[in-house]
């Protein structure tokens, strides 16, 4: 029986990619034994292959599946139960993979969930003492579960004096979601100027790991605390829209009570569903229990120009953030243009097939001496004429995933208006060259060019609002920009019957229109 040898390769690239991270972690020493499995998976491997080649493979796979991957895996929604709350869940699932890697705390883990799941059901006196027969495990998903406990019982300031003895800075990050409960702590415990420093501090690190999430979540406590509902809206709109309702309700109200708008509070307070959830219940209590009084009095002027420094970036995300991605809800106009592509791709099949060159000719594809002689309109049809299914459906997608930022920075009118010109710009360059530099007659179809317009014109904005407002998030969006271009110029270079020139002009004259543009749009809140 011979046996796919790329498993091997497969087995030892994720035991070698297992290892890297874990080393590039700072509390390694305190996961050494997922090393030294892995050191012992790969020994096994490489003394079996030269015994013989399928009992390696055979080994290692099933070593690998049983030991890396099933206890991984399985660690993963341990952590995401344990972050929805579903401690009891979470409790079965350890009571599994203990037994596949019953070192680094996951040994006594079923019993940690468990107090988790009675501290939660309000039985704090039962769950510490389940806590205090054992010695909490000095590993990353046992320091999750001790900060947990503390979570639940509603007790921050043990909370943070546990994290400030046992936890150093450079470890926050390597715990799941401790450094978030570290911020929240600061919060709850009244001491708002640690807060700030340590969101504008940790920020970079959030940005590099590409820690959108929790980053949101910083910034949720920081505004929280510091009484900005409005700002705080837009979080919850945009990259915490996902968020529980009920917890959203409670940030909300607690923003609303410290902003000094009490009734406005209690109403929010009321209105959450919290029966089921002694935690959130004992939040509530809490928080109504506290005083009214704005806090920003006693921001001093460095968190003043922190918390306004946070609520600039939420306001920066808000309005460049969505570059590059789906079209949102109001993209009106991109979902009419992918509409009218398809409705005419459905006319081209209808007359003789999409690839049908006469057909083609007929309805409009660009042919330079045909505008030479006065077909001038052929400038603009062609833009809305598809070789194939495959060519119409990735315009398509490209106007879904640019259009809906361009649209919504625009306008509907200049937005159509980059479009179209974009696209006519492409093809009469094309026109243009074919005379410039004889070369043979090709027609030419597809919206590319005007897709490739609002690239440029994605750029334009982006490039905008890094220069004028200095937004580090419109930066590091221009900079995909220009590495998205590179790389389609790379392919169009690479691959045949690609316009090159068209593709090119397209985004030049989309990029130069709209920062012309610019000087006349007011960008969105």
């Amino acid at each position: 029986m011979t046996i796919n040898p790329w498993m091997v390769l497969l087995v030892c690239n994720w035991c070698v990619a297992i290892a890297f991270a874990i080393l590039l972690l700072n509390f390694y020493k305190q996961i050494q034994s997922w090393l030294i499995v892995i050191f012992s998976i790969l020994t096994l491997t490489f003394i079996l292959f030269f015994i013989s080649p399928n009992l390696a493979i055979i080994v290692s796979t099933i070593l690998w599946f049983l030991f890396l991957f099933l206890p991984v895996f399985g660690l993963y929604w341990i952590q995401f139960l344990m972050f929805r709350g579903s401690y009891d869940r979470a409790r079965q699932l350890a009571a599994i993979v203990r037994w596949l890697h019953p070192a680094d705390g996951l040994v006594e883990l079923p019993h940690l969930l468990k107090a988790l799941t009675l501290a939660r059901g309000g039985k704090l006196e039962e769950a510490g003492k389940i806590f205090k027969s054992y010695k909490t495990p000095e590993t990353a998903i046992g320091r999750t579960v001790t900060a947990l406990f503390y979570v639940t019982s509603d007790s921050w300031e043990d909370l943070l004096t546990w994290i400030r003895e046992n936890i150093p800075d450079r470890q926050l990050f390597g715990v799941n979601n401790l450094v978030i409960y570290y911020l929240r702590a600061l919060g709850e415990t009244g001491n708002i100027h640690e807060l700030l420093q340590a969101v504008e501090r940790l920020t970079p690190e959030f940005e590099k790991r590409q820690s959108l999430i929790p980053l949101a979540l910083a910034r949720m406590y920081a505004l929280a605390f510091c009484g900005k509902s409005d700002s705080l809206g837009i979080l919850f709109d945009r990259p915490l829209r996902r968020y529980p309702k009920n917890i959203r309700q409670f940030w909300m109200g607690t923003a609303k009570l410290i902003e000094g708008k009490e009734r406005e509070a209690r109403q929010i307070f009321d209105a959450i569903p919290h029966q089921n959830n002694t935690n959130l219940q004992q939040a509530i209590a809490r928080r109504l229990s506290q005083s009214s009084q704005p806090i920003s009095v006693q921001l001093s002027d460095g968190d003043r120009e922190i918390r306004d420094g946070i609520i600039t970036a939420v306001e920066q995300e808000k309005r460049y953030g969505s570059a590059l991605t789906v079209a949102n809800n109001d993209a009106y106009c991109s979902y009419i243009l992918i509409g009218l592509n398809l409705a005419i791709f459905s006319l081209q099949v209808l007359l003789g097939g999409s690839q049908n060159i006469l057909v083609l000719i007929q309805l409009g594809a660009l042919i330079p001496e045909a505008v030479w002689e006065g077909e001038w309109w052929r400038l603009i049809a062609a833009n809305f004429l598809h070789f194939g299914l495959v060519h119409l459906m990735m315009n398509a997608i490209g106007l879904f995933i640019i259009g809906g930022f361009v649209e919504k920075t625009l306008g509907t009118i200049r937005y159509f208006g980059v479009y179209l010109s974009s696209g006519i710009a492409s093809m009469t360059v094309i026109t243009v060259l074919s005379r410039l530099i004889e070369f043979s007659a090709k027609i030419t179809v597809g919206a590319s060019g005007s897709v490739m317009g609002l690239v440029g014109a994605t750029g334009a904005i982006l490039l905008w609002g890094w220069h004028r407002e200095k937004a580090r998030i419109a930066r590091q969006r221009f900079q995909l920009v220009l590495l998205m271009v590179g790389l389609q110029m790379a392919f169009d270079l690479s691959v045949p019957n690609i316009s090159f020139i068209g593709h090119l002009s397209g985004v030049i004259f989309g990029f130069l229109i709209t920062l012309a543009l610019m000087k006349w749009v007011k960008l969105p809140d």
